[in-house]
């Protein structure tokens, strides 16, 4: 993992800062599926205990991107094409479906939200932080979901959903950021004009280009 770049950190550094410098070399590539991620190696390079890298570790093994093996460690994981495929075509029908409700239903308070976590992604877009853009991303979709107001709707969701596919779809994705938030800006343009047909569309459009380009990209 190339961290040679980086400032040392504070000793009482975050474990979230730790699990976003994971994060960004998974993302980046400088991690691949199937490579080591040495609990040591990385304290030593960030000049920090194990205790805080074994906790980032843990957390990224929590939200799919890491596995850890019996006497063997933790490794980026490796993922197949057709699980992918699998979870984006249920992610699109569920999201699609979610926002037709929540164009139908929407209110003001709700577009605000909506709203500044678009202007976040535009931010981030600009200054190249694809660790948070990505989190804005997910929340984004997370409160789509939400949106229905069915706990039950947002537990199958969040298990379709696998966290870690944003991550690991931004490694393989030839869009920019820039283009991804133009999406996501259709999106709440239909919520906008209270347009379910729309939002179901853009939301579908967006999620099935996704699965098709990394499914492309594992075969």
């Amino acid at each position: 993992m190339k961290t040679s770049k980086k400032k040392p950190l504070e000793r009482k550094v975050l474990r979230h800062e730790i699990k976003k410098i994971i994060a960004d070399a998974i993302v980046n590539g400088d991690l691949a599926p199937g490579d080591r991620i040495i609990e040591t190696k990385i304290a030593r390079e960030l000049e920090v205990s194990q205790a805080p890298v074994r906790e980032a570790i843990r957390e990224l093994e929590q939200m799919g991107l890491v596995e850890t093996q019996p006497y063997k460690g933790s490794f980026v994981r490796l993922i197949r094409g057709q699980e992918f495929s699998e979870a984006y075509k249920l992610r699109s029908l569920l999201e699609g479906y979610a926002a037709r409700i929540t164009a139908e239903n929407i209110n003001e308070d709700l577009l605000k939200k909506f709203k500044k976590l678009v202007e976040e992604m535009y931010r981030c877009a600009e200054e190249e932080e694809r660790f948070e853009f990505i989190e804005s991303d997910v929340a984004f979709h997370e409160l789509i979901i939400k949106s229905t107001e069915s706990d039950l709707f947002f537990r199958v969701w969040s298990l379709v959903n696998m966290i870690y596919l944003p991550f690991l779809t931004f490694a393989k994705s030839t869009m920019s950021l820039g283009e991804l938030v133009l999406q996501h800006e259709r999106i709440l343009d239909a919520f906008v004009k209270k347009d379910p047909e729309a939002a179901c569309k853009a939301v579908q459009m967006h999620i099935e280009g996704l699965g098709e380009i990394f499914t492309h990209k594992l075969t």
